[in-house]
């Protein structure tokens, strides 16, 4: 079987075009989000009316970035099981993608969508309850909590397929795209 070699500059310009089909289909995007709003005011509207102490707190705890650390630390203990001799090329992979994710995520289509969160909708913002975690950020869509954390297990996942660090790395990278392009 043929070695497959990966090019940093060919993965930074396919980068870079993804970034751009990003940015192209945020009319699209929007359009789509017109539809799916009303929807889900509703479905957020009713959960939000039941709200209570206890689930309060579990989202205030949930929405801490501490609160993953025990996660965080399960994960590089599963890795060091299976690749002990490789551990930093796994963990410092792992660590771009997830930064990688975190930024597209953040940077490029929070940006670019601008869907503001329901508890700053100028007409919800005096019906609905928040917990002790607050209002956050002005734009909700995607999460920046979510990206990095679903691109961690598909990370994780990814390093026990395909034999060659190059097909590990491809799965991961494929993956990566879908997550933060919502294609899934």
């Amino acid at each position: 079987m043929k070695k497959l070699k990966i090019n940093s500059q060919l993965l930074l310009l396919a980068a870079i075009l993804i970034a751009l089909v990003l940015l192209c289909l945020s009319a699209k995007v929007r359009s789509v989000l017109a539809m799916v709003l009303p929807v889900e005011t509703e479905w957020f509207l009713w959960i939000n009316q039941h709200h209570n102490a206890f689930w309060d707190t579990i989202m205030y705890w949930a929405s801490d970035k501490r609160f993953w650390l025990p996660f965080y630390a399960f994960i590089i203990y599963c890795l060091f099981q299976n690749f002990c001799k490789k551990i930093w090329q796994v963990l410092i992979t792992i660590a771009l993608l997830v930064a990688s994710a975190d930024q597209i995520a953040s940077g490029l289509i929070k940006n670019t969508v601008k869907r503001l969160r329901p508890s700053h909708e100028p007409n919800l913002t005096t019906i609905i309850h928040l917990s002790k975690a607050g209002a956050g950020g002005m734009y909700g869509w995607p999460s920046a909590l979510s990206s990095p954390i679903f691109k961690s297990i598909l990370s994780a996942g990814s390093a026990f397929t395909g034999s060659l660090p190059e097909q590990r790395f491809l799965y991961s990278f494929t993956l990566e795209l879908f997550n933060n392009g919502k294609l899934t």
